[in-house]
C-alpha cells in the first residue's frame, strides 16, 4: 500500500490510523474536561460577583446549589422571583402561605424547558413551603 508515509503494509497503516484516532479522542476528552472546569469556574465567578437570592440567606451551600442547578433555566427570572419572595417573607403583615403562593405563581409564569419546568420550578416552589417557617419575618426578629 502506498501512503504519505511511503510504502507500508496494511497492518502498519491500520496501526498508524488507530494511533491518530486515539490521539484525537484523547484531545477531545481533554477538551471536554477543560470545558467542565471552565463552566464550573464561570459559575463560581458568577456566584461571587452577583447577588443570588434563591435559598436561605444563612446557607451559602444551598444558594450555590440552586444557582448551579438553574444554569439551563431562565436563571435571572427565577432569581427575580426569589428576591420578591424574600421581600415578602420580610413583610410580617403577609402570611407565609400568601408569600409562597405568589412565589410559586411567579415561577410557573416562566416559560422554559422540560427540566426547569418539571424539576427545578417544583423544587424551588416546595422547599419554602416545607422549610420556610423559620425564615418568615426573620429580618424583623434580628433587629
Amino acid at each position: 500500500m502506498l501512503s504519505v508515509f511511503g510504502e507500508v503494509n496494511n497492518d502498519n497503516a491500520t496501526t498508524i490510523i488507530l494511533l491518530n484516532v486515539n490521539k484525537e479522542v484523547d484531545v477531545f476528552k481533554n477538551m471536554f474536561h477543560i470545558s467542565k472546569i471552565f463552566l464550573l469556574l464561570i459559575t463560581v465567578h458568577h456566584s461571587w460577583t452577583s447577588k443570588y437570592y434563591c435559598g436561605p440567606s444563612d446557607n451559602a451551600f444551598y444558594r450555590f446549589l440552586s444557582q448551579l442547578l438553574t444554569i439551563p433555566c431562565e436563571q435571572h427570572r427565577i432569581n427575580s422571583c426569589c428576591l420578591k419572595h424574600d421581600q415578602c417573607y420580610d413583610d410580617c403583615s403577609v402570611t407565609q402561605l400568601a408569600c409562597d403562593t405568589l412565589f410559586c405563581d411567579c415561577l410557573k409564569n416562566i416559560s422554559t424547558n422540560f427540566y426547569c419546568r418539571r424539576i427545578i420550578q417544583p423544587i424551588h416552589c416546595n422547599f419554602p413551603q416545607w422549610f420556610g417557617k423559620s425564615y418568615k419575618c426573620n429580618s424583623q426578629r434580628e433587629r
